[in-house]
């Protein structure tokens, strides 16, 4: 049974994940952003280190910056930080939720350059995909984008993570360009702390071979998504590492206390 919990940028998906009886039935999706980038600004029904086990990451995700493609004004990121910084508070931009990596990294990549901008609030990526093409915003940070691009009528003009998207290679990263934040975006599986062990080496093992199957892996490349399958142990680590690494940076670009 899939039970859909919104609100809260998926703070309050994860909070009831980490409520439940910790023994493997009651598990949640989840991206970077509830667990590595909302629980340092906001107050969160969770403590992302020690109230939830991360079982398995099953895939990574572009997640670029995108204007429509018939904007003539906006060809490249240069153009698009110019028109801003020549329009102050102009420039009417939206993400899937406020307090989440693409926000952050977003904002605190417009605040080294200087530029006042205008954030628009909107309920989920399907609202933001909406508004951009509808011409009530003029660029999204969105992951998907894919059916839009693929049809000619969005340009990526920045990608959020540290490195270029393999899906996007002429696009630069936030990591290449120096801004303050470059986040790696990842989805994976989680589960309340204290499961048995036994039941975290049945689900690992289950996403093992979930992203080895080759329906997923066309699934995930159609989606513009990157099958990178990470076992319990390993990203149980990586998720904590990010957690430190995060804080250090948000603190760093003056965005939370030190």
């Amino acid at each position: 049974f899939v039970e859909n919990l919104t609100g809260g940028g998926a703070t309050i998906g994860v909070g009831a994940v980490s409520r439940a009886k910790p023994d493997g039935y009651t598990l949640g999706f989840v991206s970077s952003s509830p667990v590595v980038v909302a629980p340092q600004i906001v107050r969160v029904p969770y403590d992302p280190a020690r109230d939830l086990t991360y079982l398995a990451r099953f895939a990574v995700s572009a997640y670029p910056l995108v204007v429509r493609s018939g904007d003539a004004r906006f060809r490249s990121l240069a153009d698009l930080l110019a028109w801003a910084r020549a329009n102050p508070g102009r420039l009417k931009w939206s993400t899937a939720g406020m307090n989440g990596a693409p926000y952050v990294a977003t904002l605190a990549a417009f605040r080294k350059e200087g530029l006042r901008t205008a954030f628009i609030p909107m309920q989920g990526s399907t609202e933001v995909m909406a508004g951009l093409l509808g011409g009530t915003l003029d660029l999204g940070v969105v992951s998907d984008y894919a059916g839009p691009m693929a049809a000619g009528d969005l340009r990526a003009l920045a990608e959020i993570g540290a490195e270029r998207a393999p899906e996007l290679p002429g696009v630069p990263s936030f990591g290449e360009l120096g801004y303050p934040l470059a986040p790696s975006i990842f989805y994976g599986l989680i589960g309340p702390a204290g499961l048995p062990r036994e039941v975290i080496a049945r689900w690992d093992a289950t996403m093992r071979a979930v992203t080895g199957a080759a329906r997923f892996q066309k699934l995930a490349k159609r989606l513009h998504g990157r099958v990178a399958y990470l076992p319990h142990a390993a990203f149980q680590a990586s998720v904590h590492e990010d957690i430190a690494r995060t804080r250090r940076e948000l603190a760093a670009a003056g965005l939370i206390a030190p």
